[in-house]
């Protein structure tokens, strides 16, 4: 990250060979000084909201991209100092309010000033389970939350030694889903309406077997195709990524009954 006071904002290098270099050099650009201002759904502001921006080159969204954080004070505002192309977070969980997210969004090193109004979100607990029945700890689990005429993102968060998680859910519609982060398992979704308890019906993720695709056309040129599979053994279905253009295969994971 820039040194404090510094207008240069933070930044990330990934996959360095460490057995062949012994120097990494970072080239800090410019950054973008925001103001950003959280209020609840009264229009009142919100204290002790964290405000984080990521760098949008890079989607783990845990920790990873992290180049810079706050939190509001008691007028609701916090500045930071992020990259031209990022996203911004701003979360209340805490105090029972949904994230809320702006994605690859464009800003201009003169500055400028974003505001969010959070909306509220019910507390919930949820377990991810093998299909032996055994929980499943360090999965990912994210929701997207529908609450105040519009859809949060939960952000990511890992489960426990007992394969649980706890989220905020909307208080009309959430779509939750679960990934496993080493790619062995097939992954789980679930679609709520409304909020009838605190508890989040069960999320299973069956072993995965692996399978191999290449998509081409009527000719036998290679096509970059989306992927999709509907797993027949949890009823979830899961975007699998891309076939690659320059005709290389695509190796994902599939349950042992699945539409493709």
């Amino acid at each position: 990250r820039g040194a404090e006071g510094s207008n240069r904002a933070g930044s990330w290098e990934f996959n360095i060979d460490l057995t062949a270099v012994q120097t990494v050099d970072f080239q800090l650009k410019l950054g973008a000084p925001i103001t950003v201002r959280a209020v609840d759904p009264s229009g009142a502001p919100v204290a002790g909201a964290s405000v984080v921006a990521y760098a949008a080159e890079f989607h783990e969204l845990l920790e990873i991209g992290v180049v810079d954080e706050a939190t509001t004070g008691v007028d609701g505002t916090a500045t930071i100092l992020a990259p031209t192309f990022a996203h911004i977070a701003v979360d209340a969980s805490a105090q029972g309010l949904l994230p809320s997210w702006v994605f690859r969004r464009r800003l201009s090193v003169n500055g400028g000033n974003l505001n969010f109004q959070l909306s509220e979100g019910v507390p919930s607990t949820g377990q991810v389970f093998s299909t032996s029945l055994e929980p499943l700890s360090g999965m990912d689990v994210s929701a997207w939350a529908y609450s105040g005429g519009a859809w949060h993102w939960s952000g990511l968060q890992r489960t426990d030694a007992q394969g649980r998680y706890a989220l905020l859910r909307g208080t009309q519609y959430t779509r939750i889903y679960a990934r496993d982060p080493e790619g062995n398992r097939v992954h789980a979704a679930r679609f709520l309406r409304g909020v009838d308890s605190a508890a989040i019906p069960d999320l299973t993720m069956p072993q995965g077997q692996p399978l191999t695709l290449r998509v081409t056309d009527d000719s036998g040129a290679p096509l970059k195709s989306k992927v999709w599979t509907y797993s027949l053994e949890n009823r979830s279905w899961a975007f699998c990524g891309h076939t690659p253009a320059d005709g290389s295969d695509l190796v994902t994971n599939v349950s042992t009954r699945f539409l493709l």
